[in-house]
């Protein structure tokens, strides 16, 4: 194997778990435990369709939450939709995608999904402490729902093209 296809392996084996296992943890915005680790296996690759079965239903539900907030929500509104994006999450099983799928399109729509997941958190510290209105932390949830967006387009971008 030559020096830098081993390197590039080498990447894809050691990211590979750390993504699936990324915003996998218990919050306060979803009331939910730490989930255990999962592995990937980069080395036996998923079939070609995996990738899109797997991910559409998470991505389809980051696309929905989106566009829910264009809309405008209320923050008890806000909370159980994001609790709906992570069912679609858990049911993604990462050992079954490849690393291309992961790097590509899963990366994005997880760090998009960690992002309402902070809103949503700094949104409720901000409810629960005297002297925070909603006007007052709306700067900081519109960057990550802004971050949020930016990474979920990039996701979208990714299923649709024919290297996933």
């Amino acid at each position: 194997m030559r020096p830098r296809a081993a390197a590039i392996a080498c990447a894809l084996l050691c990211l590979a778990p750390a993504l699936s296992s990324c915003g996998g943890g218990g919050d306060a915005a979803t009331g939910t435990p730490p989930r255990s680790g999962s592995t990937v296996s980069a080395s036996r690759p998923a079939p070609r369709s995996s990738c899109g079965l797997q991910l559409d239903g998470f991505i389809g539900s980051l696309a929905a939450l989106r566009r829910s907030l264009s809309r405008g929500l209320s923050y008890t509104e806000y909370l159980p939709a994001v609790r709906s994006v992570r069912v679609a999450y858990r049911a993604i099983k990462p050992k079954d995608l490849g690393a291309t799928c992961l790097l590509l399109a899963g990366g994005p729509a997880e760090q998009a999904f960690n992002s309402y997941i902070d809103a949503a958190n700094s949104w409720g510290a901000c409810l629960t402490t005297v002297g925070c209105t909603t006007a007052s932390v709306e700067l900081k949830l519109q960057r990550k729902w802004s971050h949020a967006s930016e990474q979920l387009s990039r996701a979208q971008r990714a299923m649709k093209s024919p290297s996933r």
